[in-house]
């Protein structure tokens, strides 16, 4: 993940699985679902957060489903 500074916060794997929701969320448009597996900023804010399951920050969702 690249926040808007371009600083790089996270790494992980586009998880190309046809679906077209995460957390019950639509993707949308150009979002793919991504599975973080190494966070370097853990301060760093999800772009879409996952209120269903309270995870906003990019540390949260190592090893979690994300759009």
């Amino acid at each position: 993940m690249v926040e808007l500074d371009n600083e790089i916060v996270s790494v992980g794997f586009i998880m190309n699985t046809g679906a077209t929701t995460v957390h019950g969320m639509d993707l949308g448009k150009d979002h793919v679902r991504v599975s973080i597996k190494e966070v370097f900023n853990k301060h760093a804010v999800l772009p879409i957060p996952i209120p269903s399951t309270d995870i906003f920050l990019v540390i949260n969702a190592i090893d979690t489903l994300v759009s």
